[in-house]
């Protein structure tokens, strides 16, 4: 009894020594969340924008700087025209616009422009020559797309220079009835709006576009 004793002791020693020094399993290495680059910021785009109005001495026009796409080719079904400014990411943008344009004598001046901003509550200031912010919106257009945008819309008034030009200037979407033509116009000079917009991480884009002013075709 005394050997079969000892021979179990050593065997279970044995055991408990295979157990002990027996390679171990290393614990697996933690595991590091791969490192996800940042979106990368998409820089806006300028495109002339949509004028609407009679380029005349005296009249007033409206500027459209909203994206937009006009017509449609008939093979391709791509926009016959495309206007504005857009920002990729949908970031909403600042503008900068300025305007200017001949004088009757022929001389260059800046024109005023007018708007109604995020900071005017409603009402149409001076905007021209400093970076504003147009009024935010979102809506569904008739065919159910989704679109948020910058309100930006703007009106001049040809040849006019002050804050206040005599009249109240109606900043407003549509085409309005040009008056009729009484005489034959006379050429002025060109008219260049030159516009920037800028988005959320200070990238710029710019848009510039000359247009003909006439005198006399509004008297």
């Amino acid at each position: 009894m005394t050997d079969l004793s000892a021979i179990g002791i050593v065997a279970i020693a044995v055991v408990a020594l295979f157990f002990f020094l027996r390679p171990r399993k290393s614990s697996p290495p933690p595991v590091i969340p791969p490192v996800v680059p940042p979106v990368a910021n998409h820089p806006p785009v300028a495109l002339p924008p949509f004028v609407v109005g009679q380029l005349d001495w005296g009249n007033q026009i409206t500027v459209d700087f909203r994206y937009r796409e006009h017509g449609c080719e008939s093979s391709t079904g791509e926009p016959l025209l495309v206007s504005g400014a857009i920002d990729p990411d949908g970031d909403p943008l600042e503008h900068y616009i300025e305007v200017e344009g001949p004088t009757k004598s022929g001389s260059m001046k800046n024109y005023a422009v007018f708007g109604v901003t995020k900071d005017s509550g409603g009402k149409t200031k001076r905007i021209d020559r400093e970076w504003v912010t147009f009024p935010w919106a979102e809506y569904t257009t008739i065919s159910g797309r989704k679109i948020a945008e910058n309100e930006a819309i703007a009106a001049i008034v040809i040849g006019n220079e002050k804050a206040n030009p005599g009249f109240p200037v109606s900043v407003k979407c549509g085409t309005p009835t040009p008056p009729p033509v009484t005489v034959v116009p006379e050429n002025l000079g060109q008219m260049t709006i030159r516009y920037k917009v800028r988005d959320r991480s200070g990238v710029v884009a710019e848009s510039l576009t000359r247009l003909m002013v006439t005198k006399g075709g509004c008297s």
